[in-house]
This record gives structure tokens, sequence and C-alpha cells, in this order.
């Protein structure tokens, strides 16, 4: 399940060859999470690097790239595909749940992770 993934992996955070990243974090500053990523890998580059990297990573920019925007297969949908990369908005979940959906997930995600 995504719970016993996640789990898995959060298990290895404090491993040295093991990064986590948070969307709220890179889009409130990809900028420093694309230099926290850089030293991660242990690379050297330069502010102009960094900066064409950053360019590159705005979700505007992947979105219009085919090659970072693929389609893929969703069963039920009509005509079988969808973008890979959605509106690329912190919290949209919320307009997809109910604040009972909220609370059932919120319970679950405790239940199963916080042991």
């Amino acid at each position: 399940s995504w719970f016993e993934y996640e789990k898995a992996w959060w298990e290895h955070r404090h491993d040295p060859n093991v990064l986590f990243l948070k969307y709220e974090d890179m889009q409130a500053n990809l900028q420093e999470s694309t230099e926290r990523v850089a030293k991660f890998l242990e690379m050297d580059v330069t502010p102009d690097i960094i900066g064409k990297v950053v360019e590159k990573s705005h979700f505007k920019a992947m979105k219009a790239d085919a090659a970072a925007n693929g389609v893929w297969k969703e069963p039920g949908r009509r005509d079988g595909s969808q973008p890979f990369l959605r509106k690329g908005v912190v919290g949209d979940w919320k307009s997809h749940f109910s604040e009972e959906q909220s609370r059932t997930f919120d319970n679950v995600f405790h239940e199963k992770l916080d042991g």
C-alpha cells in the first residue's frame, strides 16, 4: 500500500544516501531545493547552472515540456489518457476531499505511520 511504501522510506530518512524533498518546500523555494539536491549529490555547480535547472524545473516549464509531462493511462477515462502533471498547486487535494474524507485520511495516516 501507499502507507507501507512511505513508511519503508521514512525509516531511512537519516541514511546518508536518502534525501527527502517536500513538494511544498520546492514550491516555496525552488532555488534552495535545487541547491540542496546538488549538495546531496556532491555536485560542485555554478550559480548559472543552478539557475538553468531552476528555470527548467518550474511547474509551468515542465508542464509545457512533453518529455516531462507525458501522458499516462487512467482506467475509466473515455480517452484513456491524462497528462502526468495536473495543476502544480500546493493543497489542491482539499478541492477533492470533503471534510469527512480529510479526517478519515488523517486518522488512517496516523494509525498506519505513527507506529
